[in-house]
């Protein structure tokens, strides 16, 4: 009677046996299935709110380079034909100043996918008038409620899901 004890004793401690270690296991790899296509969906929409507020950080910039102006007016844009004012090339990480100490944008920001695809993932200016312009990006996610397939008067190709700031 005491060994049929101990070895009951004996069996408790030895641990999990094969059939529970293998419900253990499919258990984490149901659950990890689950979340996994997921946290590709949470990866894009968090690439995307960066975008939008790297637009806001540059139309801010725009506003301040536009007020700093004896005629208000936005600089042109990059390969643009209008001879008069600044040219304004969006340049990942590079400062835009006046040249007498006023900085607008201490460093650009670049699209979270440029390296991967410059084509089609990083931000794009174009001014319509003195005062006013175009500024997007494009999104990953197409079913965002603020994406649009082409902003208007932006010859803006390669991405069907626009995100864009019209000024005013």
């Amino acid at each position: 009677m005491e060994f049929l004890a101990r070895m009951r004793d004996h069996r408790r401690d030895r641990g999990m046996t094969l059939v529970e270690l293998l419900i253990v296991i499919s258990i984490l790899a149901l659950i990890m299935g689950a979340l996994l296509p997921n946290l590709n969906e949470i990866r894009k929409s968090a690439r995307d709110r960066k975008r939008k507020a790297d637009l806001k950080a540059i139309a801010e910039a725009l506003e301040m380079y536009k007020l700093d102006q004896s005629l208000p007016r936005y600089p042109t844009g990059a390969g643009a034909s209008q001879p008069e004012g600044v040219v304004l090339a969006i340049t990942p990480g590079a400062e835009w100043n006046n040249g007498i100490g006023t900085i607008y944008i201490n460093k650009f920001p670049k699209d979270p996918l440029q390296d991967i695809d410059s084509s089609r993932y990083h931000y794009r200016y174009s001014r319509m008038s003195d005062v006013e312009y175009l500024l997007g990006a494009c999104l990953e996610d197409s079913a965002d409620p603020e994406v649009v397939s082409n902003p208007p008067n932006g010859n803006w190709s390669n991405c069907s899901a626009w995100y864009y700031r019209k000024q005013p």
